[in-house]
């Protein structure tokens, strides 16, 4: 039928959408660009048009000042039913982009990256030249942004929403390709390690300050964690440990337990 056929043709971003139904395009009498001849140019080209001409005008009316609506209604200056039907679909296309372009542009706004990189990952089929060279641009900054952020947040431990910052730069990684995914993932598997390194150090500074016998919990998984990675990062990560779980925690509580001890219980390690 007809009306299926030019509703693929023409795409997702015309009347029919509003109307509830496929749009069907169609040729008639001359004259200014309007709602009303748009409706002439429907109703000439397929007689089974499902719209009245009243509740059709009162649709158009409303929606008439969006720019694909209005790009549409200006292509019912084409009396001709296959110049109409070709100047619909390039309308319908230049809405489609400006669309998502809209929808790119607040997700950058936002700072929503991954929201940003989804439309262009999921709607790559519908993205113009411009679109594509945008998408490159926003992962590329969004990978070199997260990733300064990924560093300061390692180098210092002092951690925060690592989760979402990771998952966005993985996220931007896997768009870009070329390995930056699993430098991301090998970023990120620093930033946890340093966050769990300062957890132990903080908490042996908590433990030594008290004299509390006991070794933290977290210096002895971070250093298994540890024990387990090589590099300069690991080795600096683990020197840290050893120092503030080992060294000043052994320092505090042979500070408490030396004077009362009656005999030496302990086995010093260098």
């Amino acid at each position: 039928m007809f009306v299926q056929k030019f509703s693929k043709l023409v795409g997702v971003a015309t009347l029919a959408m509003i109307v509830g139904g496929p749009l069907v395009l169609g040729s008639g009498c001359g004259g200014k660009p309007s709602c009303k001849l748009l409706y002439k140019r429907l109703n000439k080209c397929d007689k089974d048009f499902p719209l009245k001409e009243d509740k059709f005008l009162e649709i158009c009316k409303k929606r008439k000042d969006k720019p694909g609506i209005k790009a549409q209604i200006a292509c019912s200056k084409h009396s001709d039913c296959d110049k109409f039907k070709k100047c619909v679909k390039e309308a319908t296309k230049k809405a489609r982009f400006a669309r998502l372009a809209e929808r790119i542009d607040k997700a950058l706004k936002e700072k929503k990256y991954r929201r940003a990189l989804s439309t262009c990952k999921y709607r790559k089929e519908d993205l113009n030249d411009a679109l594509k060279k945008k998408c490159k641009t926003i992962a590329t900054n969004a990978f070199t942004e997260l990733s300064k952020k990924a560093i300061a947040m390692r180098d210092s431990g002092k951690v925060e929403k690592e989760y979402s910052l990771c998952s966005d730069m993985k996220y931007a990684g896997e768009a870009l390709g070329g390995g930056k995914k699993k430098e991301a993932e090998k970023l990120c598997d620093q930033v946890k390690l340093a966050k769990s390194a300062h957890k132990a150090v903080e908490d042996a500074a908590k433990y030594a300050k008290k004299k509390t016998v006991i070794i933290p919990y977290y210096c002895t998984s971070t250093l298994k964690k540890l024990n387990a990675e090589k590099g300069a990062f690991a080795k600096k990560l683990k020197d840290k440990v050893l120092k503030a779980c080992y060294v000043d925690m052994g320092i505090a509580l042979f500070t408490k337990k030396v004077p009362n001890m009656k005999y030496c219980g302990y086995t010093m390690k260098k």
